[in-house]
This record gives structure tokens, C-alpha cells and sequence, in this order.
């Protein structure tokens, strides 16, 4: 496994940092890191991307244009609030 860099919303370490997946048939599935301090997230609906393949997507510190595109392609970066995982 990839190490993950902190945070970029708050600067919380790996400890802090969550990986989900949710499968729901028909409906939308997704996997990505959700930070338990501050409820930053980064979740791709594109199951082909592995759990490395997010890692380099979590680890990328992007633009606002990148960002931008980046929802353009199933991806999203939010702020989730408080999950109790």
C-alpha cells in the first residue's frame, strides 16, 4: 500500500484518514478517503480506480482548474462534515 500525504484541508495525518466503499446496485457506488477531523473527502464513482490509484488522486495537491475538471470525471472532493466511521 501507497502511504498517503496529510490531509490537504487541514493537515490531519494517515491516522486520521478513512478509505470507503459503498456498493449500492442501480444506485451510485463509490469509493475514496474521508479525513475524520475535518470531513474533507475525495470519492470516485469510477470503480475501476483502485485503492493505489486513489492514493495518487488523495496525494495530488491540484489547481482550481484541475479541480474543476476533476468533477467533470466522476470525482469529487468535498467537505462531508462530521462521519462517525
Amino acid at each position: 500500500m501507497s502511504e498517503l500525504k496529510p490531509c490537504p484541508f487541514c493537515g490531519a495525518e494517515e491516522e486520521d484518514i478513512a478509505f470507503i466503499e459503498s456498493y449500492l446496485p442501480f444506485t451510485s457506488s463509490f469509493r475514496g478517503f474521508y479525513c475524520r477531523k475535518c470531513g474533507g473527502a475525495l470519492f470516485s464513482k469510477n470503480l475501476r480506480h483502485n485503492y493505489n490509484d486513489l492514493v495518487t488522486l488523495w496525494n495530488r495537491r491540484m489547481s482550481t482548474t484541475e479541480v474543476n475538471q476533476f468533477g467533470e470525471n466522476n470525482m469529487h472532493i468535498t467537505n462531508l462534515g462530521t462521519l462517525n466511521l
